[in-house]
């Protein structure tokens, strides 16, 4: 999905110093418009990608709980809840209060699943940053070498 349109704009703020009224994103259609576009979007997707990768890298026992999280959320436990290692057979209270080791199982392939697609959404963004920025500079430098005092000093 893509992000927030607000977010975007907030990137297209910083990345041209300017603050949210003066800049506006809906009638320039000019290519340096184009590409700060670019870039801000890019800058977007990246760290919002990058912060769900942070949020999914946590450490073994965080990861487990999470798992045990998923599978409460998913039976309905809601608020504070206990769980412990028990044998099915010898389930006395009622099942929703168990995790059998198969639903463990499911949820932990299931975070490890999305972790390795932040990861991959990850890298898409970083390589979509790279060539907008890339974009971004061979402009500003083109600009910049056919500014009126280059010209001057080539004649």
């Amino acid at each position: 999905t893509s992000p927030s349109p607000d977010l975007v704009a907030a990137w297209l703020h910083i990345i041209l110093n300017t603050d949210k009224n003066t800049y506006k994103t809906s009638l320039e259609t000019g290519e340096r418009e184009q590409l700060v576009m670019r870039v801000a979007f890019a800058e977007a997707c990246y760290h919002r990608a990058l912060r769900q990768v942070r949020k999914t890298q946590s450490g073994p026992k965080l990861f487990v709980e999470e798992a045990i999280t998923r599978v409460a959320r998913e039976r309905g436990i809601s608020g504070s809840f206990t769980y412990r290692w028990t044998n099915p057979s010898e389930r006395r209270d009622a099942p929703t209060q168990y995790i059998s080791i198969e639903e463990l199982e499911h949820a932990l392939r299931e975070l490890a699943r999305e972790r390795r697609l932040y990861q991959r959404y990850l890298g898409e963004a970083r390589a979509q940053r790279k060539k907008a920025l890339k974009a971004w500079c061979a402009f500003n430098m083109l600009e910049k070498t056919n500014s009126r005092n280059e010209l001057q000093s080539n004649s």
